[in-house]
C-alpha cells in the first residue's frame, strides 16, 4: 500500500515509462486505487455484513480502503504532471543559446507549433516571437538588437503562412503569427559577427549553409547598421516542417 502513492507519482510524472512494457501496470495503477481497491473493500464489508459478520474486521476493511480512496483523492493534484510542451519562445531561446556559444554553426529547434492567441490566462504566447522576450529567455549576454527575426521559408508564401513582422517589415522586433488554426515550424538559429554573417549563407559556392537565403540575412539591423556590424548578430528564422 506505501509503495502505490509511488508508483502513482511516477506515472503521472514521467509518462515515457508508458512506452515500456511495466509502464502498463504503472498506467492501471491510477484505476486500481480509485476504483478496484475500494470497490473490493466495499463489496468484502457489505457480504460480510449480510452473513451477520460483525466483527472488527470487516469494519477495518471497509474503513482501511475508504480512507485509501480518500488519500489518493487529497495527493492526486498535488502530483506533478508531465512538462508542458516547449512554445516558440521557449525553443529559439534554446536555440540561441546553442548557437551563440558555438559561432557559425546552425542550430535548428524541434518542432513548435504557433497558434493564433493563446486561451490559457497568465501563460507564455504561443502566436508570438519577440526579441526582447527571446533574449530575457535565454541564458546569455546579448543586446536584442544583435538578433534577428526573419519569416524565413514562409516569406517566400504570398501570404506568409499567417505570419507578420521580422527583419525589413514595419515591425522588425518581433513576429505575430495570425493565420487561422495553428502552423508547426521549425526555427533555425545562425550566429556569427554582423559582418561576415551573409558570406556563410546564400546560393554563392563559398557559402555554408546555401539553405539559408541571404535575403533573410541582408534585411537584419545587426548586418546593416555599422555600429552593430563588429558584434555578434543572430539570425532566428522560421523554417517549413517538411
Amino acid at each position: 500500500l506505501l509503495l502505490i502513492p509511488f508508483l502513482l507519482f511516477l506515472n503521472r510524472s514521467l509518462p515515457f515509462l508508458s512506452k515500456f512494457p511495466f509502464g502498463i501496470l504503472l498506467g492501471l495503477l491510477p484505476l486500481l486505487a480509485f476504483f478496484v481497491f475500494p470497490l473490493v473493500g466495499f463489496i468484502v464489508a457489505i457480504l460480510s455484513r449480510l452473513k451477520g459478520e460483525t466483527g472488527v474486521y470487516p469494519k477495518l476493511t471497509f474503513f482501511l480502503f475508504a480512507a485509501l480512496l480518500l488519500f489518493f483523492l487529497l495527493i492526486w493534484p498535488f502530483c506533478p504532471g508531465p512538462p508542458p510542451p516547449p512554445t516558440p519562445v521557449s525553443s529559439a531561446a534554446g536555440a540561441l543559446e546553442s548557437a551563440y556559444q558555438t559561432p557559425s554553426q546552425l542550430v535548428t529547434s524541434r518542432k513548435v507549433t504557433f497558434t493564433k492567441s493563446s486561451n490559457l490566462l497568465f501563460t507564455e504566447s504561443n502566436n508570438v516571437l519577440s526579441k526582447s522576450t527571446i533574449v530575457d529567455k535565454a541564458n546569455i549576454k546579448i543586446n536584442p538588437r544583435g538578433v534577428c527575426l526573419s519569416l524565413g521559408d514562409f516569406s517566400k508564401l504570398t501570404d506568409h503562412g499567417g505570419f507578420e513582422g521580422g527583419a525589413g517589415s514595419s515591425s522588425p522586433d518581433k513576429i505575430v503569427y495570425k493565420g487561422t488554426g495553428s502552423r508547426d515550424a521549425k526555427l533555425s538559429v545562425l550566429c556569427y559577427t554582423g559582418n561576415e554573417l551573409e558570406s556563410l549563407v546564400g546560393s554563392s559556392k563559398d557559402a555554408i549553409y546555401p539553405q539559408i537565403d541571404k535575403d533573410w540575412v541582408s534585411s537584419c539591423e545587426c548586418v546593416k547598421d555599422p555600429s552593430l556590424s563588429k558584434k555578434t548578430c543572430c539570425l532566428i528564422a522560421l523554417r517549413a516542417v517538411r
